[in-house]
C-alpha cells in the first residue's frame, strides 16, 4: 500500500508480457506466465486504493484477456482480491461512463457508452478508414 505511483507501470508492463507469453506458447511455460500474471493483476489491484491510475492497468489488462480469450479468473484469483480494491475498481468503471441524450426516443433513457467502447470505435477507425463514431448523429 505504500507503493509510489511510479510501481504501476513495471506491473503492467510485466501483466502484458505475460499476457502474450500465454497467448503464444499454447501449452508450453503457460502455467508459469498464469502465475506470474496472476501476481502482477493482484498487485495492480492492491495499488489501486492509492493510485488510480492503476485501474487503467487492470482495465486494460482484462480487456486485451477477453479479446485473446484468456480466462485470467480461472485459477481463484477473484478470491484473492480484497473487498476495498475489487469497489474501487467497480467505482472506476461506474465513472468511466459517458451518457448521451437519446434524441430519437420518447422514453427518457439515455445511451451509455463506456469509454472503451469509445476507443475501440476510433481505434477501429483508425484501422479500416470508416467513420465508426456516430453517437452524436
Amino acid at each position: 500500500r505504500c507503493m509510489p505511483v511510479s510501481a504501476v507501470h513495471p506491473a503492467f508492463t510485466a501483466a502484458i508480457i505475460h499476457l502474450l507469453h500465454i497467448k503464444s506458447t499454447g501449452n508450453n511455460g503457460r502455467s508459469e506466465a498464469m502465475r506470474c500474471l496472476y501476481i502482477c493483476v493482484k498487485s495492480l489491484y492492491e495499488m489501486n486504493v492509492n493510485w488510480n491510475w492503476a485501474n487503467r492497468s487492470i482495465r486494460a489488462i482484462l480487456s486485451l484477456a477477453r479479446e485473446w480469450d484468456i480466462d485470467i479468473w480461472a485459477h481463484g484469483l477473484a478470491q484473492e482480491i480484497n473487498e476495498e480494491s475489487r469497489r474501487q475498481f467497480e467505482r472506476y468503471e461506474m465513472d468511466d461512463l459517458v451518457v448521451f441524450p437519446d434524441q430519437g426516443s420518447e422514453s427518457s433513457f439515455e445511451h451509455v457508452f463506456s469509454l472503451d467502447d469509445i476507443f475501440e470505435s476510433w481505434t477501429y477507425d483508425q484501422c479500416f478508414g470508416e467513420s465508426s463514431l456516430d453517437f452524436f448523429v
